[in-house]
């Protein structure tokens, strides 16, 4: 990896100090849980990171919401209201166009539509460079 010179350092340095004071990653995690939440059933929330801190962070998250084993909740309340029983169902009432959902991770609150994130085609970098790290993961809600 190249050393940083002084500038890009000293921005570095800016950016940690941000993140920490303005509790930035709490403040994504918990709008994270809060959005998901607001989701009708079978509604998605998409989410685009840009740093790699952001990214873990939307990652956990969302398996987390789709772990249920640390919270109580009624397993059968929710696949009486979701109104499907397994994985098979709901990927078959994914659109022909929805090429993009390759590999699912599905969990009782819902399914990562995308266990991989997708990232910008090389098309799509060389159009616009500041997209090179941008991240998209989809979460659903069953």
């Amino acid at each position: 990896m190249a050393r940083l010179d002084e500038n890009s350092y000293k921005g570095v340095q800016a950016q940690a100090l941000r993140i920490a004071v303005n509790d930035q990653l709490k403040t994504l995690e918990d709008s994270l849980y809060a959005s998901f939440d607001c989701l009708a059933l079978g509604g998605r929330l998409a989410v685009i990171s840009f740093h790699s801190l952001e990214d873990r962070i939307v990652k956990q998250t969302f398996q987390d919401i789709i772990n249920v084993k640390d919270r109580d909740v009624d397993v059968d309340m929710i696949e009486e209201a979701a109104g499907k029983k397994d994985l098979r169902e709901i990927m078959s009432d994914i659109d022909e166009n929805e090429e993009w959902i390759k590999q699912t991770v599905q969990g009782l609150r819902g399914i990562i539509l995308t266990k991989r994130p997708i990232t910008p085609s090389e098309t799509g970098e060389s159009l616009n460079s500041r997209a090179r790290s941008a991240k998209l993961r989809v979460i659903q809600k069953l």
